[in-house]
């Protein structure tokens, strides 16, 4: 059972890992208009703002995978939600955060979390499907014995 929480895990850690990668390239490859100074440093500013959202998305996401041995646990691991809760339980709370930051945010007329709320949602849709594995194959074992 610990190889296959194990396994899980570290494929996690390698999807959160190539999902930041993929968030940098993203902000990095924004184009920013800066026709007066004022603008430029805005840019620079919102630059800073999503590098320093980049690196709480990553450590959520890595603090959002420990939860996983949790199902390590006899009682969590025999109850489907408590053990979903292990696997989405973070994620649903990054992404419900994102939704409340943007539609606040893009009242003013700021999309910044517009990037991050996507990154979220996709690694949210990810969980889901390795917690889908998860419970299958623990099926499997459980037919086994």
């Amino acid at each position: 059972m610990k190889k296959l929480i194990f396994k899980f895990w570290g494929a996690n850690v390698l999807f959160s890992i190539v999902l930041f990668i993929i968030y940098r390239l993203v902000i990095s490859e924004r184009d920013y208009d800066s026709d007066t100074w004022f603008d430029t440093v805005m840019n620079i500013l919102d630059i800073l703002i999503n590098l320093g959202y980049s690196l709480a998305f990553l450590i959520g996401m890595l603090i959002g995978s420990l939860t996983f041995f949790l199902n390590l646990i006899d009682g969590i691991r025999n109850q489907y939600y408590l053990s979903l809760l292990s696997f989405v339980a973070i994620p649903i709370g990054v992404v419900v955060f994102a939704l409340v930051a943007s539609f606040d945010l893009s009242s003013a007329g700021s999309h910044i979390f517009t990037t991050f709320l996507v990154c979220a949602v996709v690694y949210l849709i990810f969980n889901w499907v390795q917690f889908l594995l998860f419970r299958k194959r623990i099926g499997a074992i459980y037919e086994t014995e």
